[in-house]
């Protein structure tokens, strides 16, 4: 879905539709190592800094996708991107297959890897997720699936894919001009992502 295009965009997307199970995963952490909790680094206890990352783990993804969504609303005002002149008719509402991915890629790529606790050791726990983390993103960059990015929803920006296997980030208002624009994202002839607006939301 992101080949193609600029790294900044693969790392801003994938942060922020990960960041659920960040969120997760330091929950999990903070209750299963309890024993630990009441030790302390540089004076402050681990548990007082796990509290501290899950208070900023949604302040920093809520960040991150709002920076997101300005970058690409940028780029779609100002018409950096090359402009979509031909079939464009392919982004229409009525082209569309699928809209903001599946529950099955949302669980595969959120609960379930916050839930996997290795038993007794802490070090290995971080260090496995970390890995885990790094395949999923390799998976999900040369992916052809659609990978749910709940941040970006709650931003009302959806991504869609259309009947001819492209994909584009929208963005809604409650009036648009009359011409129905649409720019790609990244490398002309390689990237399959674009934007463009639609007037209202179903």
């Amino acid at each position: 879905m992101f080949v193609g295009t600029r790294f900044f965009y693969k790392i801003l997307y994938f942060l922020t539709a990960m960041s659920p199970a960040y969120f997760l995963f330091v929950l999990q952490v903070r209750g299963k190592y309890e024993t630990i909790s009441s030790k302390k680094s540089c004076s402050i206890s681990y548990d007082s800094i796990t509290l501290i990352i899950i208070v900023l783990i949604p302040l920093i993804a809520l960040i991150l996708g709002f920076l997101l969504k300005k970058l690409l609303l940028h780029q779609y005002k100002v018409g950096t991107n090359e402009q979509v002149t031909e079939n464009k008719e392919q982004f229409e509402l009525k082209n569309i297959q699928q809209k903001n991915g599946n529950v099955i890629s949302f669980l595969l790529g959120n609960i379930f890897p916050s839930v996997i606790i290795i038993e007794d050791n802490i070090i290995t726990c971080i260090i496995f997720f970390v890995t885990l983390q790094f395949l999923i993103f390799k998976v999900v960059m040369n992916s052809t699936d659609i990978f749910p990015n709940v941040i970006l929803i709650l931003y009302k920006v959806d991504i869609m894919q259309t009947n001819s296997g492209k994909y584009s980030f929208v963005f809604y208002e409650e009036s648009v001009e009359d011409t129905f624009k649409v720019y790609q994202i990244g490398k002309p002839f390689i990237s399959k992502l674009y934007i463009t607006k639609y007037k209202t939301k179903d």
